[in-house]
């Protein structure tokens, strides 16, 4: 999704939420790695401001695309503390540059069980 050239790697960082002290939301980022600067990345993604933050590693995100799927998991999620079988939501954005060139990849897999009082939350503000 990130249309990288063939000599071209990513970074990852990963990202895990609470509510109501039980894990609900596990996020994997990725950026090409000639974004990657010290430990900056890590520091965003953990606090959760990855798109505005991305002009401080040189990078403007013009727009982002989302998608929601529901899922049902193939196997057992340990972080997320679920089993084969249960629900889940896939949230996939996708943040372009001005040329329309992707340079973030955000996936978030949402408790299918909470995702419902999660999603009143990020986005009743």
């Amino acid at each position: 999704m990130l249309e990288l050239g063939p000599d071209e790697r990513v970074v990852e960082a990963q990202r895990i939420a609470f509510y109501q002290d039980y894990p609900s939301d596990f996020s994997t980022v990725w950026i090409p790695e000639k974004y990657y600067k010290d430990r900056f990345f890590e520091d965003i993604v953990g606090n959760g401001v990855v798109i505005p933050a991305m002009k401080h590693l040189g990078i403007h995100v013009s727009r982002t695309v989302l998608t929601i799927e529901p899922h049902i998991l193939k196997e057992k999620h340990a972080i997320l503390q679920m089993d084969k079988g249960e629900p889940v939501l896939l949230l996939r954005r996708i943040g372009l540059d001005s040329a329309d060139v992707p340079v973030i990849l955000i996936e978030r897999l949402l408790d299918g069980k909470k995702a419902r009082n999660l999603l009143k939350i990020c986005t009743s503000h």
